[in-house]
């Protein structure tokens, strides 16, 4: 493998990298505020954070 190849590779794995915490952020960002706006789910988590956890272990 060239060196021009493994900077492509490695230039691509950081591309992913940022673009999956951007759309985990996202993601988290939309539930938060469903969470909030949803009486059922503030019943059942009504701890911010437990809501925080409990969208980590689903993404896992």
């Amino acid at each position: 493998m060239t060196w021009e190849q493994m900077s492509d590779a490695s230039a691509k794995a950081n591309i992913q990298h940022t673009a999956t915490k951007v759309t985990n952020r996202d993601y988290l960002s939309s539930m938060r505020r469903l969470y909030q706006s949803t009486s059922i789910l503030t019943a059942l988590l009504p701890d911010e954070s437990l809501l925080y956890e409990f969208l980590h272990r689903l993404q896992r």
